[in-house]
């Protein structure tokens, strides 16, 4: 009786089963449609463009902060506007852009501390905003960012004489993914080069808050 039972019940989920296989596939097929390779090239090329001293650890940097965002432990306004002032204060001395994507740009943006400091943006309204960014985060899975950066791998192999210590770079981060730790400085060769001081900031909100600021005449301020 018990096997009959058992058999019974393993019969009857056969079809539950089978609509789950096909809900995968199908979705797995939806979310390799999203993969744009030749937006994602021209995200690497640009990157090197504007800062050849990048590494592969430095464009690994960009895509995994358009994935995951200025991360969700950013919560308190007022710590984040102290930060951003202190920070603001050394960002002359940044070669960065005053904003660009990370990655493809798909979820959020670079904006540079500069802005801060020439009063172009408030301390507050950046703090503000980075906090807001930080709860719109919907972070990837482990294996969803895992075969994302393998693909986006691939297309940085035909950069990779430009990339220096690109072998070491890549076993390093995928080490670190196997691991789970996906987070990643800038290199070095990028911290020494551009003195970046910037903050994430999701595309929405920089679209519509901080952009038009920075557009803005000077004597409109």
């Amino acid at each position: 009786m018990k096997n009959e039972t058992t058999s019974a019940t393993a019969w009857n989920t056969k079809p539950l089963f089978a609509v789950i296989i096909a809900f995968m596939v199908l979705f797995g097929r939806a979310s390799a449609q999203t993969f744009d390779s030749l937006a994602v090239e021209e995200s690497i090329r640009l990157q090197l463009e504007r800062y050849p001293a990048s590494t592969l650890q430095d464009i690994y940097k960009s895509f995994f902060q358009d994935a995951f965002g200025p991360g969700h432990l950013i919560d308190n306004p007022v710590r984040a506007k102290q930060y951003i002032e202190e920070e603001s204060l050394q960002s002359h001395e940044s070669l960065c852009e005053l904003y660009e994507k990370a990655g493809e740009g798909e979820n959020y943006y670079r904006v540079s501390l500069s802005l801060v400091a020439s009063g172009t943006v408030g301390a507050e309204q950046l703090a503000d905003a980075l906090c807001r960014s930080a709860a719109m985060t919907q972070s990837p899975s482990a294996i969803e960012w895992q075969s994302t950066w393998q693909k986006i791998e691939r297309i940085t192999a035909k950069y990779k004489h430009r990339l220096q210590g690109y072998d070491q770079d890549r076993k390093k981060i995928n080490q670190a993914i196997e691991n789970g730790n996906f987070m990643m400085r800038h290199s070095a060769a990028y911290n020494s080069n551009y003195h970046p001081h910037y903050r994430i900031i999701h595309r929405t909100i920089f679209e519509t808050e901080i952009l038009p600021l920075i557009s803005k005449p000077t004597y409109d301020r």
